[in-house]
């Protein structure tokens, strides 16, 4: 650049200078993103070249970035459609601003789920669930009990007590309680050890995930609210896991419950993710977790030694601390019935086969409320293998199985 100066037309004052002007070239900005699960963090990215300085920012202050001042980072808390921005600056310190817009999609669907008995029936080999009372591990649909909500109940005997672990189907999204809605999403493990300790563990199979679970172990078939009532809430269940924010790993365990005996019932509750991911190679999924992780309950509710209840539906004697036990199981000769009961009553205790007919009946008239009363039956004379014990009082019936060892011998 010249510059000449006009001293009023003297030409004995005049001069002239040369000016050198830099001109900057504005920075490149690019900004992209991929297309996400909505949940998932943000990937974003700012691809300009000679760039110095970013600074990622958003008018949507539920955005949260990892490192706003990061050539690439992260963005939590974003929904499909939002705009963000990054500004950068070049060597020369020239800015420019750019944006980008949040690609999310609903990568997965949340389905109720809850353990059930099953075993496979037909020749296609469909599931069917396990609903026969007469057996040691058995499930009963809420709806059977004049609940509104599907989901089942799941009665496991004392004879299960330090044998094989007892494995459960985790069906979503069956209506009332119809395997043919549902999908199998996974399994449910409970184990009942020699020593009393109950842990239930959960596995979802590949394409799911698991975001909540609530677990009651129990001696009555479902658990009671506050004001005493009976409830298949999960909310209500006195295990309610501690999932970290966002979807867990496929596999998670209940703290372990211990000092349980007798026959106790069961239900298992999960919300579970069926997961649509259109790039599974490279897509995250916020919060999956590489090793399994317990479901800690606060308090850890311990169920009474003397647990005992009826395996034969629930609610019969409402309201009404019970105990109901039969020993030595499996008897030999001959079989004790103690029951203690809260109440005054006459006892009367039958005993029936498999078919119905009735073996032994005895009764006890002169009980008394809050004692131990203990009464012995002689079934030496049998033939039978397996039979149930009715005990009735004046305010409902309880019904035990029992098996006899003898029999069991000689087969």
């Amino acid at each position: 650049m010249t510059v000449s100066q006009d001293n009023g037309g003297n030409a004995q004052c005049s001069d002239e200078y040369t000016q050198q002007v830099m001109v900057y070239p504005n920075p490149i900005c690019d900004a992209s993103t991929v297309r996400q699960c909505e949940g998932s963090p943000i990937t974003l990215a700012e691809n300009g070249v000679g760039n110095t300085e970013w600074l990622w920012w958003s008018n949507n202050s539920n955005i949260v970035f990892a490192d706003e001042t990061a050539q690439t980072t992260t963005a939590t808390g974003a929904s499909d459609g939002d705009i963000i921005y990054v500004t950068v600056k070049n060597q020369y310190g020239c800015e420019k601003t750019c944006e980008v817009k949040a690609d999310l999609y609903p990568c997965t669907t949340p389905e109720t789920a809850f353990a059930v008995r099953t075993m496979p029936e037909g020749e296609d080999n469909l599931d069917a669930v396990v609903d026969d009372k007469t057996l040691d591990v058995y499930s009963s649909c809420f709806r059977n009990d004049g609940f509104k909500r599907w989901g089942w109940t799941n009665f496991i005997s004392e004879s299960q007590k330090g044998g094989d672990d007892v494995v459960f189907s985790l069906y979503a999204a069956a209506g009332r309680c119809d395997l043919s809605k549902g999908l199998k999403a996974g399994t449910v493990t409970l184990k009942y050890d020699s020593e009393g300790n109950v842990k239930v563990t959960y596995e979802v199979f590949d394409g799911y995930l698991l975001s909540e679970a609530h677990v009651y172990i129990g001696c009555e078939p479902y658990p009671k609210t506050r004001k005493g009532e009976y409830t298949v809430a999960p909310g209500q269940f006195p295990y309610n896991g501690n999932i970290p924010e966002g979807f867990s790993d496929s596999t998670w365990s209940t703290s372990t419950l211990q000092r349980v005996s007798g026959d106790i019932y069961f239900i298992a509750h999960a919300v579970v993710n069926v997961v649509d991911i259109e790039d599974p190679e490279f897509q995250y999924i916020s919060g999956i977790s590489s090793d399994p992780v317990e479901l800690f309950a606060d308090p850890n509710i311990l169920i009474d030694g003397d647990c005992f209840v009826n395996t034969d539906g629930w609610g019969k004697i409402d309201g009404e601390k019970v105990s109901f036990k039969a020993y030595p199981v499996p008897f030999e000769n001959e079989v004790n019935i103690s029951y203690k009961f809260e109440y005054e009553t006459d006892v009367n205790i039958n005993v029936y086969d498999t078919k119905g007919a009735l073996i032994r009946t005895v009764d006890n008239t002169s009980y008394i409320k809050g004692t131990v009363g203990t009464t012995k039956i002689d079934l030496s004379r049998t033939d039978n293998q397996m039979y149930f014990v009715r005990l009735t009082t004046s305010k409902g019936t309880l019904v035990k199985k029992i098996i006899s060892s003898s029999n069991l011998s000689r087969e």
